[in-house]
Formats: C-alpha cells, structure tokens, sequence
C-alpha cells in the first residue's frame, strides 16, 4: 500500500452501482424538462399528485469486508436478499399506507409489529414488486 498512494482499504457502500452512474446532472435536468411541462397540462394541485418512492432494503446483514481500491472511486457492495419498501404522499401530507414486500412465500405476523400502522404486507420470493 505504501508503494501504491492511489489506494486505499475500505468499506464497500451498499449502494447499487448503477444508482450511483444514473444520477447525474444530465438525467435530472432531463427528468424535469419533461416533468414541468406535464405538470402544467394537468393542472397539477398539492391535493391530486403523489410523490411515489421505492427502496430496496437488505433483509439479512453480513460483515463487509474492506477491499482495496482507487481512492476516490466508488465501490458498491450489493446484497442478494432485498425487501420492497413503497411509500407515497402528496404535498399535503396525505399519505398512503407503506407496502412492504418481503422476499418470502407466506405471511407471518412478526413481519409488521414495527412496521407504521395501516401497512400492507406483500410477498415475492426476491422481494420485488411485480405489479
């Protein structure tokens, strides 16, 4: 390592790769050049258009190992095993209740005892929303 400056040991981010390259300053500036003007075309108010947000979360933890890599770049450590977690509201704060899909076939109680009240529980043997 003291021969090589440009590395470095660390941790892996659980971040997706791809999430990270998508999210640049063309991408959004494309999103809203199409969204703005639909929003006006709908006459969009605070009460009628919801917010939708997906996230995937690991449903079992394992230690990470350090790996060696460029210092400055971005090093991703995906998990195999995901759950779903959708939400979605509105600008007044109006929500609907938070699916979770869990990768498993049968429902069992424990599964929402910390969940928010009013949760709905779906399941899909990776955890993915299908519909």
């Amino acid at each position: 390592m003291c021969c090589h400056p440009r590395l470095s040991l660390r941790k892996p981010q659980v971040t997706s790769a791809a999430r990270v390259k998508g999210f640049t300053k063309a991408n959004v500036a494309k999103f809203f050049d199409i969204f703005v003007p639909l929003l006006w075309l709908i006459n969009a108010s605070p009460h009628s258009l919801f917010k939708y947000g997906k996230m995937d979360l690991t449903v079992i933890q394992h230690k990470v190992s350090k790996v060696i890599s460029l210092t400055g770049i971005f090093v991703s450590a995906e998990r195999d095993s995901l759950a779903t977690t959708v939400t979605c509201m509105n600008a007044t704060i109006t929500y609907v209740p938070y699916l979770l899909v869990f990768p498993r076939s049968n429902m069992k109680a424990e599964l929402l005892e910390s969940a928010p009240r009013g949760s709905i529980a779906a399941f899909h043997k990776a955890g993915w929303i299908q519909k």
